[in-house]
């Protein structure tokens, strides 16, 4: 009996020594950011919602094969998801936005748009009636604001569109549209 504990006890030393079992266990279900489903398995473009509840775009990487990317860092077909971090990058300079309807593929070149407007942004934010001046300058533009309230980041219109804001997504908070639960906003980049 005694035998049989002490050759149990260095079979597992024998094993942790080197490198454990051949048999590995892969377990991504706690650590994968992105969707589970295999982005070889669907087109480019294709947007899902991932395992850390985030938006995640399929793009081909330099060595052509499919990866999926966080949606707000995707750049695909001359388009890249309008960002906070794209308005504090250009704050007092004409911007055009491309709003369309909430699809889960990104758009194509030769897209029709619901919607596109320019404007200038001042940086400042609007939540409730209260006015937080040059808000995107500041330093904490990704962090949290603990209010349910919509969060208008007030724009400068230079044309006669109806927006006078954008709202800040309260569950994407680098996400924002003029109605960011129905449409989805991009700029071009060249």
């Amino acid at each position: 009996m005694q035998t049989m504990q002490i050759h149990t006890k260095l079979s597992s030393k024998l094993k942790s020594l080197h490198g454990g079992s051949k048999t590995k266990t892969k377990n991504t279900k706690n650590t994968r950011k992105s969707p589970s489903e295999s982005a070889t398995s669907m087109r480019e473009g294709t947007i899902h919602r991932g395992n850390d509840g985030q938006l995640w775009v399929i793009k081909k990487a330099a060595n052509g094969t499919p990866r999926w990317m966080p949606y707000t860092s995707v750049e695909l077909n001359g388009f890249k998801a309008l960002t906070l971090d794209y308005l504090a990058n250009n704050i007092g300079k004409e911007i055009t936005i491309y709003e369309r309807e909430y699809m889960d593929q990104w758009p194509r070149k030769t897209e029709s748009w619901y919607m596109k407007y320019n404007f200038v942004t001042n940086g400042d934010l609007q939540v409730g009636k209260k006015i937080i001046n040059n808000w995107l300058t500041l330093s904490n533009i990704n962090k949290p604001i603990k209010d349910n309230k919509k969060l208008h980041l007030i724009l400068h219109k230079n044309n006669n569109s109806d927006i006078n804001s954008l709202i800040i997504d309260n569950y994407f908070i680098n996400n924002l549209a003029s109605d960011p639960y129905k449409h989805q906003a991009y700029v071009k980049i060249n």
